[in-house]
């Protein structure tokens, strides 16, 4: 399907009964996506005892039947069809009202963490996972001793499932090379630009220099 999210989700349902017959019920999930590009897409889907019984989409703009055993309703009421089709389109007015909204209201920022791996010639690629955040526009840069780097790897903004984004941004160093990295993420959730430092290769450098220094005691002492 591609990349796409989901902004607005509800089910609901419906018990319901009439004299001289068994209760069944009546459900309707409502779901609202945004791929991207153009407009997003709405659809309706009901189920009577979780048998489908009919679909709205925003494409077709009409209510169509799922299930040979609905197609009696029309036989009984022809305007049937005209009638949930009208109300689905009330729905779907509303669905899209809520989206414009999240998406000039609703704010959550990112979380950041930063990983690194290791390669067989001694470089290192750290790399910035942000995640987490919404709306979807977003800056990650990495900077050395607070300098921008231009050879940043960015990967693409992709959705979560619960309507939130993450992204992440890689670069290659040399430990040799020593100072400070920072992950330097601005989003509109944020008053301030969020900085994330790797300390492992300072802290690695402290560690091997309490190393050598014991190891010079302990022969001194010897």
């Amino acid at each position: 399907m591609g990349p796409w999210r989901c902004f607005s989700h509800l089910t609901f349902a419906h018990l319901f009964s009439l004299p001289g017959f068994a209760s069944h019920s009546l459900n309707f999930h409502q779901v609202i996506w945004d791929f991207g590009q153009g407009i997003p897409t709405f659809q309706i889907s009901g189920y009577i005892d979780n048998e489908p019984w009919g679909q709205y989409e925003s494409i077709t703009q009409r209510v169509l039947p799922r299930g040979p055993w609905i197609k009696k309703a029309e036989e009984d009421d022809p305007t049937f069809w005209e009638w949930n089709t009208e109300r689905a389109t009330g729905i779907e007015k509303k669905f899209r009202g809520d989206l414009l909204l999240r998406k000039h209201i609703i704010q959550m920022s990112p979380a950041v963490k930063i990983s690194f791996k290791r390669h067989e010639d001694g470089l290192k690629t750290l790399t910035c996972h942000a995640h987490g955040f919404y709306p979807k526009e977003i800056d990650a840069t990495w900077r050395k001793d607070g300098k921008f780097l231009e050879q940043n790897f960015s990967g693409v903004v992709s959705p979560n499932s619960d309507g939130t984004f993450y992204t992440c941004i890689s670069i290659n160093v040399d430990p040799k090379d020593g100072g400070s990295y920072q992950c330097h993420v601005q989003h509109a959730s944020l008053t301030e630009p969020l900085v994330t430092s790797w300390q492992k290769l300072i802290i690695l450098g402290v560690v091997a220099s309490v190393l050598v220094l014991a190891g010079t005691i302990f022969f001194v002492s010897k």
